[in-house]
This record gives C-alpha cells, sequence and structure tokens, in this order.
C-alpha cells in the first residue's frame, strides 16, 4: 500500500496518513464523524504527532468547525506535549553548554538531533527523552557533569556492569526530563557494527539555542533511526520513527551512494532498506528510482507490507525474544536453556540489582533472581504453551521479522 492509496484503511488513519504527508485532508475530513474525530485525536496521541496534528488541522482551517470537545482535547494534548518539549529545549541547552565548558564531546542521537535540524520548532518532536552520545572513556566524567546539573539516577547501578550489558546507564532524571547517555549505538546482540571512530569523525555541527554540539552525519542519522526502528523495535513504535527517516532525508544533503554503502560498514542493509520503503509506502518519502530498486531488491515485499500494518496499528506491543521463538515454534531445550543461562548470567543478575560484576554478592543473588525470573514469566508461559491467543500470532511475526532482519546482517558480515 503506498500513500496513493490509504483509502483502504479507516478513516481517521486516512486522514492522519495524508495529513502527516503535508498533502491536504480536507476531502478526507468531510467523510469524518465525531467518533472518527474522536479516533483520530486518540492515533495522533499514541503516535505522538498531536502537535504536528494541530498544525496540520489549523493549515486547513479544520480547527473551527469541530466540537468544543474535540478542539479541547487536541489543545490539551498539543499543549501537554508543547510544555514538555520546551523543558526538554531548556534542559539539553544546559547539558550542551556544560559539556562544552568541560571540553567532554558529546553528540546528540535520534529526537534530540532531529528537533534541532529538520523540525521547524523542538516542540513539533515529541520525546519521551533525550538520548546523547559520549565516548566509553568519558562516561564517567559525563555522568559527573548530569549530576552537577542535578540529574539524579532511577536506579541503583554499577558503571562497570552498564558497560558490558548495555548500550547505554540507566537513565538520569530531573523532573519531567529524562537524559539515556549512550557510549554505543546498539545492544551487543543485534547483528550491527556500528563504526564509532568513523561516527565521531563525521559527525556534524548542531546548534543549540546559541551553543554549538554535535549531531551525526547525515547518512549516519537515517541508518541509526531505521536501524532503531527495525532491528530494536520491529515497527511497532508507530509513525513517530518514519516521521523522523521522512523529514531527515526531506532536509536534503544526502548521497544516496554514501547511504547504500555504509549499510555495509553498518551491516544494516535490511533495516535500512525495510524502513525506508515503509516509509515511502506509508508517508511518501521520495526516494530516486535507481535507489528504490535496489532497496527492493534487499527486501521481501510481503515483509514489506506486514511491517506497514505493524507501523500503522501500533500493533504487536513487542515481546521477549524466546516467547517469540516459542510460538514460532523454535524454542528448543537448547533455545530456552540458553536464554535461561542469559538472563541468570553474572552481568544480567548485576545489571538486574545496580551492582558490579565484581561484587562478591552477585552469586547470592541467583537463586532470588531465578525465583523472580519465574514469578514474572511463569504463568504467561504455561499460558503459551497450553492455549492459541492473538498475542502468540503477533509474537510469531514478530519472530518471523526478527529473523528475516538478522539472516541477512549474519551473512553479509561473515
Amino acid at each position: 500500500m503506498s500513500v496513493t492509496d490509504v483509502s483502504e484503511r479507516p478513516v481517521a488513519l486516512q486522514f492522519l496518513l495524508t495529513a502527516l504527508t503535508g498533502a491536504d485532508p480536507r476531502a478526507t475530513a468531510e467523510n469524518m464523524r465525531e467518533g472518527d474525530w474522536e479516533q483520530l485525536l486518540a492515533h495522533a496521541h499514541r503516535h505522538r504527532v498531536s502537535v504536528l496534528l494541530q498544525q496540520a488541522l489549523a493549515r486547513y482551517g479544520l480547527l473551527e468547525n469541530r466540537s468544543p470537545d474535540i478542539r479541547t482535547a487536541l489543545t490539551a494534548s498539543a499543549r501537554r506535549a508543547t510544555f514538555l518539549g520546551l523543558e526538554q529545549h531548556h534542559a539539553l541547552s544546559e547539558i550542551v553548554g556544560r559539556f562544552n565548558a568541560d571540553a567532554t564531546p558529546l553528540m546528540l542521537l535520534k529526537g534530540a538531533h532531529l528537533a534541532h535540524t529538520v523540525y521547524q520548532q523542538p516542540a513539533c518532536r515529541e520525546m519521551v527523552d533525550l538520548d546523547l552520545l559520549v565516548r566509553a572513556e568519558d562516561m564517567p566524567r559525563a555522568i559527573g557533569l548530569l549530576e552537577e546539573l542535578r540529574f539524579v539516577p532511577t536506579a541503583d547501578y554499577a558503571l562497570d556492569t552498564e558497560l558490558a550489558f548495555s548500550q547505554h546507564i540507566t537513565p538520569f532524571r530531573r523532573g519531567r526530563v529524562t537524559v539515556e547517555l549512550h557510549w554505543r549505538l546498539h545492544l551487543n546482540e543485534q547483528p550491527h557494527h556500528t563504526p564509532l571512530d568513523s561516527i565521531w569523525q563525521r559527525a556534524e555541527p548542531i546548534r543549540v539555542k546559541t551553543l554549538d554540539t554535535l549531531g551525526l552525519g547525515r547518512e549516519d542519522l537515517i541508518i541509526h533511526l531505521c536501524v532503531h526502528a527495525a532491528s530494536k523495535h520491529t515497527l511497532t513504535v508507530g509513525l513517530r520513527p518514519l516521521l523522523d527517516v521522512r523529514a531527515a532525508v526531506g532536509r536534503g544533503g544526502i548521497s544516496w551512494r554514501l547511504l547504500l554503502q555504509r549499510c555495509d560498514d553498518w551491516h544494516a542493509r535490511r533495516p535500512v532498506a525495510l524502513v525506508l520503503l515503509v516509509t515511502h509506502r506509508l508517508l511518501g518519502l521520495e526516494i530516486p528510482g535507481r535507489v528504490e530498486r535496489a532497496l527492493n531488491a534487499f527486501c521481501d515485499q510481503g515483509v514489506v507490507a506486514a511491517a506497514c500494518e505493524r507501523a500503522v496499528t501500533l500493533q504487536p506491543t513487542m515481546v521477549p525474544p524466546i516467547y517469540a521463538r516459542w510460538a514460532a515454534g523454535r524454542a528448543t531445550a537448547d533455545a530456552v536453556w540458553a536464554s535461561l543461562a542469559c538472563h541468570l548470567s553474572r552481568t544480567t543478575t548485576a545489571h538486574e540489582y545496580g551492582l558490579s560484576t565484581r561484587s562478591p554478592v552477585v552469586p547470592l543473588l541467583f537463586v532470588p533472581r531465578l525465583v523472580a525470573l519465574l514469578g514474572r514469566h511463569g504463568l504467561r508461559a504455561a499460558r503459551w504453551i497450553l492455549t492459541q491467543s492473538a498475542e502468540k500470532d503477533a509474537a510469531r511475526d514478530q519472530d518471523r521479522l526478527t529473523q528475516w532482519l538478522h539472516h541477512v546482517e549474519r551473512s553479509s558480515s561473515a
């Protein structure tokens, strides 16, 4: 399905997809009833595009004739997003200023980058948190700088454990603003290779208010957005990541030749091709014909169609990989034991309890950790074995997509 045949979707989604592409949605609005407008607001909230929707409605004069309830609900939703965006923008300027004063290199990721480069106003890019990248050797100093700005960790942690376990430390928070400090761009189990030294060398300057900082180079930015949406979230977080990709490509300055070449450097052909093609179908992303042909050569069209549906419906939510393998009939005894061993490893247990991996207490926590895992997952696992459910069907789809993504990455990296 392309942006030109959204008529196959419910009218509220038709309107949202049309409005987000910048096209005139007034013809669709004529077919909408009060319940459809309520559904539209719900979709906008779930996809985190309330501010963009309000702007589109105002641009085409579609707010005046709406009921007071609809206008009030939309205004309230957009206002909440705007106020949070302003708080985040102010906090980010403080962080950039403090890191600059300390001469600690800092790079903005995802929403923090996009809000200051491709969107008209920072509040247009609704964010859950601020994602920032520092070099691994700078992490202790970076944490200290955040603490100087009165950010506090949301959970206990040990830095050596976090460096071994994840790609970012536990989030830090001040008021309503949350910050995630990254030192790499993907998890160990994801089959991608992030050339961090090259990424730092290719970083581009960004201005936050009057302050200079860094962001990913244009091709690296698009690859990272695509990998994050596909490999981490399997297209289950809605239209927001696709809008980011569309905006990042749309600002120009992209070398498609370099983009395809760097996909190989990242071992990320399929996630990039998938997200670009989904964005093309749903939001009208303009892709040169020769590039589109190259992307289609990397992709199974059935996977593209299924990914479009996942992005639009925001269903299903992600489930643990072992459940997805179980639903797909691939949860062998070896796979189950491997998953259990991973969850009971010294690093994972230390991470769960906020301890250093070197702590002598960690081995004493293996049994409590096992009991906690059985309590959290035992009943759900039993239900999955004994019954059929929509969640199980969705998990099977997730597993198929994950296997499709990872298969090529393993072969291309060989």
